[in-house]
């Protein structure tokens, strides 16, 4: 009976080893008590792993970074992460043979916001 050389593959593809981290700069984190100031955002984005999700390693992500690139929000006082992978995601590891593994992350804050003011 002749021996599969696929194994190895599998094997290194479910063995991969991307670390995705979340960080935050800021450390003032504070609730306005003042009406119509507070506001809540949600931020989309992605990561990219190659290699079976070997390199790099490890990625950081400034998540209070990320919220005031794209919203005049400041002062974080609740954020919640997800990461989450689509299915276009999932076929472009396929096709890839997990030389691209792509990982999307989304950001929801709340906190007060300034912009209008």
């Amino acid at each position: 009976m002749a021996k599969s050389k696929a194994w190895p593959v599998a094997v290194l593809l479910l063995a991969a080893c991307s670390d995705l981290k979340f960080q935050v700069r800021q450390q003032d984190i504070m609730m306005s008590d003042i009406v119509g100031l507070e506001k809540s955002v949600t931020v989309q984005g992605q990561a990219d792993f190659y290699w079976a999700g070997f390199y790099p390693s490890s990625q950081t992500i400034w998540a209070d970074q990320e919220i005031m690139k794209y919203s005049t929000l400041q002062h974080l006082a609740a954020l919640e992460i997800k990461t989450f992978r689509t299915w276009g995601d999932w076929l472009a590891m396929l096709f890839t043979l997990g030389l691209y593994v792509p990982v999307h992350y989304e950001l929801t804050a709340r906190g007060v916001d300034y912009g209008d003011y």
